[in-house]
């Protein structure tokens, strides 16, 4: 059996106490406050970005972008009048077709995919070269790049209504 990590421990423990589940709350909120970690509205900004420290140890690519506040934005970075920054991940993954009795691998990402190659690690390979062209390993790095394109983005489009009155 595989142990958890603190982080991994102190992650599940949050997201129980985030979606109100009532079964050993006080426990779990006694261990995260121990932990430092505050049991309040800022609470889902430190899920997302334990989860992005997380699939970063794991190996996972990171881009960061702006998006309109209404789809889908990530409570852990500023918005900026009508633009939220978030983080997007992507990894590889590679798998296997037989033709005729030969064996090709392909692989994949979340939006990407390609070519045929002759072995498992290769495909991989490929697939991490085209990652590497436009996305991070670095997760600070990509929430950096986020919060700055979307202050880019609510810039260009000027002030809000509510901003401007």
């Amino acid at each position: 059996m595989e142990m958890k990590t603190e982080t991994e421990t102190l992650l599940q423990a949050a997201i129980r106490v985030k979606n109100g589940r009532k079964k050993r709350q006080a426990e779990r909120i006694k261990r995260l406050e121990s932990a430092g970690i505050a049991v309040d509205e800022t609470l889902g900004a430190w899920i997302a970005k334990a989860e992005r420290r997380e699939l970063a140890a794991s190996g996972y690519w990171f881009r960061g972008a702006a998006v309109r506040k209404g789809n889908g934005w990530d409570a852990a970075l500023p918005v900026f009048g009508r633009f939220a920054a978030i983080v997007e991940v992507d990894y590889v993954w590679a798998y296997k077709c037989e033709v005729d009795g030969d064996t090709f691998w392909y692989w994949r990402t979340n939006r990407l995919g390609g070519g045929s190659h002759k072995t498992e690690q290769l495909a991989k390979a490929a697939g991490e070269s085209v990652l590497a062209r436009t996305m991070t390993r670095d997760v600070e790095q990509a929430e950096q790049d986020a919060i700055e394109a979307a202050k880019k983005r609510h810039q260009s489009y000027g002030p809000t209504a509510a901003e401007s009155e």
